[in-house]
């Protein structure tokens, strides 16, 4: 608001200017996020599914309010793909920590989550990479779209997310198996391993921040609209 008013911070009580943002596609996308990082505060309070899975919902649904899915048609289409897939990618990647801490307890349901985690991760990967494919298929118009700046990024980040999913694939073949059957080096591998993956995601997260907002909608040259 005070960018918009060039500096006048009395933009900040202006119900005028309050209501050109807040009713904006970008102000419903601050008030998701806004609302997001609230319930996450008070995720630890509440112990229930149903409430985490609304807290899983809100962030992405701000992402889909803005960004690149909406200048490219079937937006209706990209706007659930990057839905999916962020709640996908934040389950997966909200689930390191925890799992690290489980590790270094040694709690004797440990072994048991590990693979329980492999298991769904196993199912929801395939629906990440699909919904990842098809929203770097609409965005970047096809096999042409990768000669792009924006194309050469994506083919950067497609190297890193298989990089990391070689490290998932390494977790849930021979690590887990070998932290269940008590082997002495398991427990540090697997640590050093998620800490890896931990790494890369961190990677991904900054191509993925370069690719939306250093190279614009409007120089990518196809399917804008």
């Amino acid at each position: 608001m005070i960018w918009l008013s060039a500096g006048d911070l009395s933009a900040l009580h202006d119900p005028d200017m309050l209501a050109l943002v807040l009713f904006s596609s970008t102000g419903h996308a601050q008030l998701f996020l806004g609302l997001g990082l609230a319930s996450i505060a008070f995720a630890s309070k509440i112990n229930y599914p149903v409430y985490g899975l609304l807290v899983l919902a809100i962030i992405p649904i701000s992402y889909a309010l803005s960004g690149h899915t909406g200048f490219y048609s079937p937006t209706w289409l990209l706007k659930i793909f990057i839905i999916v897939h962020l709640s996908i990618a934040c389950f997966w990647v909200g689930s390191f920590i925890p799992l690290l801490t489980l590790i270094d307890q040694k709690v004797e349901t440990t072994s048991d989550t590990l693979e329980r985690f492999g298991a769904i991760a196993t199912v929801l990967i395939p629906f990440l990479l699909a919904t990842g494919v098809g929203m770097a298929w609409l965005i970047a118009g096809g096999i042409d779209g990768l000669t792009t700046d924006y194309g050469l990024m994506l083919l950067g980040k497609v190297c890193l997310v298989t990089l990391l999913l070689c490290f998932a694939a390494l977790n849930k073949l021979r690590l887990v198996p070998q932290f269940r059957a008590g082997q002495t080096q398991a427990a540090k591998k697997l640590n050093r391993s998620i800490k890896t993956e931990i790494l890369l995601v961190l990677i991904i997260l900054a191509f993925t921040a370069t690719i939306t907002t250093i190279i614009p909608p409007e120089n990518l040259g196809h399917r804008l609209g």
